[in-house]
């Protein structure tokens, strides 16, 4: 009986604010991967700290420092995935995008009314005006250039 009394007293293998700590990273994780609320895991991490006395010796501030540490660095891990996870996902969109846009550009034809309309705009031989027309005009700019190419090389033949 005595024997039992002497490892009853002795002392604890880990100081309590050890403990705490564990206890909290433990805890943090079980939140962070969605086993436990976060409500859970701060109360019961609470009544240990005022159970083993650790509120009375190191102050509730410093107890909720130690609780609020794995916590926190589990919050920037999680704000970093979901960083790149929508870095992720808006590059995905982009390509999809430039996949459908080229789509379209395959199966786009210059219309002939668009094609008599830049001759039109050539004939009155005003740089500034068909530079403007073209801006205005950019998924048929390179088709009417190949055509005025193709007309300059027949020209000078």
């Amino acid at each position: 009986m005595l024997a039992l009394a002497r490892s009853v007293t002795s002392p604890p293998l880990l100081a309590p604010a050890d403990v705490l700590e564990m206890r909290a990273n433990v805890r943090a994780f079980l939140w962070y991967q969605w086993q436990i609320e976060m409500d859970e895991a701060v109360d019961e991490l609470q009544a240990f700290a005022e159970q083993s006395g650790l509120v009375a010796d190191i102050g509730q501030d410093a107890v909720q420092a130690i609780i609020a540490a794995p916590f926190d660095r589990y919050r920037e891990r999680a704000a970093a995935v979901e960083q790149k996870r929508a870095e992720a996902w808006e590059r995905r969109q982009i390509m999809l995008d430039q996949a459908a846009e080229a789509e379209r550009d395959k199966r786009y034809r210059t219309a002939k009314s668009t094609i008599d309309a830049f001759w039109f705009v050539v004939r009155e031989n005003n740089p500034d005006n068909l530079s403007a027309w073209l801006a205005a005009r950019p998924r048929d700019a390179a088709h009417l250039h190949q055509i005025w190419k193709e007309k300059c090389s027949t020209l000078n033949r």
